[in-house]
């Protein structure tokens, strides 16, 4: 036998139900496109800027940790343009003898260079900065200033990363 006393749900109780289930389903995807669109650009930039700081570091300190702008005599430092710096090193370790060499470090389109094998440090290279103390010519002081900015594409967006360090060079 069947019951018609029983409430049963309205219509009016369905739709207001069916409303909020699409509503809180609305919301869960947006959170999740939201937080995957963040997880692809971090897993873009944290690459970007180990790779920045890895050329910095070569710059700062050369290939193999040797004959960087750290070594480079502080009158011999020579800034060739905005993003080209000349620095001359010795190259043997003892005192007795000297092999002096000049290295450059440029940027080349989008490659950072390393001009004692004109090697290339690192790729996606937006900006090269070198600022020494004194603007122009041979430098007499031995503090240069290095911004160096990378970029990446995710998507159709780009990912920057800006780095900036100041080198003193050694006094010999």
């Amino acid at each position: 036998m069947i019951n018609f006393n029983s409430r049963a749900l309205t219509i009016v109780e369905v739709l207001i139900a069916s409303a909020i289930i699409v509503i809180v389903i609305a919301g869960s995807l947006a959170f999740y496109l939201v937080a995957r669109t963040v997880w692809i650009d971090c897993s873009k930039r944290v690459p970007l800027q180990r790779k920045a700081s890895l050329a910095m570091e070569k710059m700062v300190r050369g290939i193999n940790g040797r004959y960087g702008i750290r070594e480079g005599r502080a009158n011999t430092l020579n800034k060739v343009a905005s993003d080209h710096l000349e620095v001359t090193v010795d190259m043997d370790d003892s005192p007795e003898v000297e092999d002096l060499r000049t290295i450059s470090f440029y940027k080349s389109g989008s490659q950072l260079i390393y001009g004692l094998d004109n090697s290339v440090i690192v790729e996606k290279v937006s900006s090269l900065e070198f600022n020494p103390s004194d603007p122009v010519g041979p430098l007499t002081t031995n503090i240069v200033t290095i911004n160096l900015g990378m970029q990446d594409m995710v998507r159709d967006r780009p990912i920057n990363v800006d780095l900036q360090t100041e080198v003193r060079c050694r006094n010999q």
